[in-house]
């Protein structure tokens, strides 16, 4: 009895490492934030919003906290509401700049990071459906910078796609980006899917600088400082 009541207590301790773990980087209820004309939802799971802030201008932009936790992509539900005063969804067009504040909560380093817009969930978005990282703002005006990766990489066509490299989020470190989401012919819901890309073999940490690029829109632009 004495050694089956040791492998029984070892084994209710093992069982409460695992329940800590799993409550330390699984996630709680859904949840979903609305912010002026806008509501922001981790439904999709993944990750969880932990607040948003801000009214999407330039000077405010929406401030999304979020800690991601799954090892693969996480995407946000954002909606779009009418309101009071009025809105049609066909003609209206919108832009929005967001700020992403990510902690890593994945276990794991993270050598890259992707963001992907859909207005079809599932289905990148395309040059038609009106859709994109600010396609339409002049060259000196769009909005990218990170502060965990060098390059910044940001594709307009035939899809909407933004890729981080030359660096580095360790575990528990956080990850900011700032871009803006510009849509001329908005739907009442769109998807921004964004993606860690796990780090494979372990080494020295990337360079943590801010790199802000310029493009311009329709071409695969990328910048390197």
């Amino acid at each position: 009895m004495g050694r089956l009541a040791r492998r029984l207590a070892s084994l209710c301790a093992g069982l409460f490492a695992l329940l800590a773990a799993v409550e330390r980087f699984a996630p709680a209820a859904a949840a979903s934030f609305r912010v002026g004309d806008f509501t922001f939802s981790d439904e999709l799971g993944g990750f969880e919003i932990l607040g948003v802030t801000g009214t999407g201008t330039t000077d405010d932009p929406f401030v999304i906290h979020e800690r991601l936790y799954g090892p693969g992509e996480a995407t946000i539900v954002i909606r779009r509401h009418r309101t009071p005063t009025g809105y049609a969804f066909v003609g209206d067009s919108i832009r929005i700049c967001v700020r992403k504040v990510i902690v890593n909560a994945t276990g794991r380093a993270w050598e890259g990071f992707d963001l992907e817009l859909q207005e079809i969930r599932g289905q990148a978005s395309v040059h038609g459906d009106g859709l994109s990282f600010d396609q339409l703002a002049r060259f000196e005006d769009v909005r990218l910078a990170a502060d965990r990766f060098a390059e910044l990489r940001w594709r307009a066509e035939p899809y909407d796609r933004i890729h981080l490299r030359q660096g580095s989020v360790d575990p528990g470190g956080v990850l900011i980006v700032d871009f803006a989401i510009t849509d001329v012919t908005p739907t009442p819901v769109f998807y921004l899917r964004q993606d860690p890309l796990l780090l494979t073999a372990e080494g020295p940490p990337g360079p943590r600088r801010t790199a802000t690029a310029p493009l311009a829109a329709g071409r695969d632009q990328m910048r390197t400082p």
